[in-house]
């Protein structure tokens, strides 16, 4: 999204007679040299004159919270009324000094409230007092750590003190709300985030999961000392430095949490399906990538998961072992083996298919074409069998014994 293109919004406002100014994130981050995401405009007029210029766009929100998303010059804006009020008063209610600025189309800046000296010298801070601020609306305990990490700035004293004051006092916040800043978090610093949302007394009120894990000891190692809680926090560092990979960063620092439960927490948060699954799927195959890997299961992790999530799988086990102090000898073993075995199975292409499979040994459709199939597969990545003769072969001194046991079951 460019400032150009808000501009032009703005100007066309001012020619049909209405004030307007981008407020908010996107005259912060312009200042800073950030990317626009996203950009707010703020119009002095009422909801029925933005709608009359501009009929199609969507409303979201009711009464004074009403905005409407408006598509101009190939961009897509997020356009509020002031109802005639002064722009000063919308400024005063937003969350931090650094939000709390407007832009006109001549690119001068409305500061009332200091933000723009509270960016230059690196300092977040609530715009007025902060207890008010959270009473307001307490989601913003969490976007403060959420914008400290993303912007690296340094949390005004004041604003501390009134978090870890206000922590023990926070009401019912919806579960989508808090997924979203934590969904933001990990598009940044996750690892900073957490930092700020511990030392700001927020785990039990927004991530009670996680607290508990506290004094835990971490099952899957004998000789790491630490509680599973600093493990997490040594894993999500371990996958940061190693990968900017959402899903894996995300498990390394679930990975203690039953899958489960993390499947239904990630649903009340919201987040995208696709990534939901990943996670899951991560953290419930994490233990198998901690142990010695056979040429079998190798060829059933190919199979089942597919390359892209077996190599996460492999940067979520190494940043576990990190976080434990573990040698990852091991793991190296591990991977060579699997890129070993897959690497000779993607070169087989004379391996009987189901049809080839029912012909052959007039069967009928069944449990034992799975078992024949995964057991040829096998064979061939171990390099038992190199050629459409020895698969034939195999069958045929494997065959009738599978059919016995598949009878017997």
């Amino acid at each position: 999204m460019s400032l150009h293109s808000a501009l032009s919004l703005i100007r066309f406002f001012e020619e049909e007679g209405v004030r307007a100014w981008i407020v908010g994130g996107a005259v912060r981050d312009s200042l800073v040299g950030r990317s626009l995401s996203d950009v707010d405009v703020a119009v002095g007029c009422s909801g029925k004159e933005i709608k009359s210029f501009f009929p199609k766009a969507p409303e979201i929100g009711k009464d004074s919270k009403k905005t409407f998303v408006v598509f101009f010059d190939g961009e897509v804006f997020d356009v509020f009324p002031l109802y005639n009020k002064p722009l000063e008063e919308d400024l005063a209610r937003r969350d931090f000094t650094v939000n709390a600025m407007a832009l006109d189309s001549k690119g001068k800046i409305y500061d009332p409230f200091d933000g723009f000296s509270d960016l230059r010298r690196g300092i977040l801070r609530f715009n007025g007092n902060p207890i008010h601020r959270l009473k307001d609306d307490p989601i913003r305990a969490l976007r403060l750590c959420r914008f400290a990490s993303a912007l690296d700035l340094r949390i005004d004293e004041d604003s501390a003190r009134a978090v870890k004051n206000f922590s023990s006092h926070i009401p019912h916040v919806s579960s989508e709300r808090i997924g979203h800043e934590v969904l933001k978090a990990f598009e940044g610093d996750a690892l900073l985030f957490f930092r700020f949302v511990r030392s700001h007394n927020l785990m039990m009120p927004f991530f009670p999961f996680l607290q508990k894990l506290s004094g835990q000891r971490v099952e899957s190692t004998s000789s790491y000392e630490g509680d599973s809680l600093l493990h997490s926090f040594l894993s999500l560092q371990a996958a940061q430095n190693s990968r900017k990979d959402m899903a894996v960063q995300t498990a390394a620092f679930f990975q203690h949490v039953d899958s489960g439960f993390i499947n239904e927490l990630l649903v009340d948060w919201s987040w995208p399906s696709f990534l939901r699954g990943e996670i899951v799927t991560l953290i419930k195959n994490l233990p198998f990538f901690l142990e010695p890997l056979s040429d079998d299961r190798a060829v059933s992790m190919f199979d089942a998961l597919g390359d892209s999530v077996v190599n996460k799988l492999f940067d979520l086990s190494f940043a576990s072992l990190m976080a434990s102090g573990e040698s990852t000898d091991s793991w190296r073993e591990n991977m060579l083996l699997y890129y070993r075995t897959i690497l000779r199975l993607k070169c087989v292409d004379f391996l009987p298919n189901g049809e080839d499979l029912k012909k052959m040994l007039a069967i009928e459709e069944g449990p034992l074409i799975g078992f024949l199939k995964t057991g040829l597969r096998q064979a061939a990545a171990k390099g038992e069998i190199e050629n459409k003769e020895e698969a034939e072969e195999w069958l045929w001194k494997n065959a009738p014994d599978r059919n016995k046991n598949i009878a017997e079951e």
